[in-house]
């Protein structure tokens, strides 16, 4: 009789809850993106991606990909915007030297994990 009580009250806590936040916290694959963005450097031997940290709560070095990370909202990659997102994979952002022409591999200047999708604020 108790271990049905028990069951019953979880299986209808988990049917009235939303999917999608059992979904972001139990998938071991993206990490959450969250904070004020601090410096965003244009790397510049991959045309359009950018290195963005991140600070608290939920900082560190990540990287803007066209084509890959989605934008919501304000659609702003500067600082001293924030950012809520999620992130996976890992890449890393090279700048030219000066004896390298700029279509070469260049030097790495960081790495970080891929953005998936970001939403930012207007300030």
């Amino acid at each position: 009789m108790r271990t049905t009580t028990i069951f019953t009250i979880t299986a209808v806590a988990l049917l009235l809850s939303p999917f999608d936040v059992f979904a972001l916290s139990l998938n071991p694959v993206n990490s959450l993106v969250g904070g004020r963005k601090i410096t965003t450097i244009p790397c510049l031997c991959s045309p359009g991606t950018l290195m963005i940290t991140v600070g608290p709560p939920r900082g560190g070095t990540f990287i803007y990909v066209p084509g890959i990370s989605r934008l919501y909202r304000f659609y702003s990659l500067w600082p001293p915007s924030w950012s809520l997102g999620l992130a996976s994979g890992n890449r890393t952002c090279y700048q030219p030297t000066p004896t390298q022409c700029p279509c070469c591999p260049g030097i790495p200047v960081g790495n970080g994990p891929i953005i998936r999708m970001m939403g930012t604020s207007l300030f």
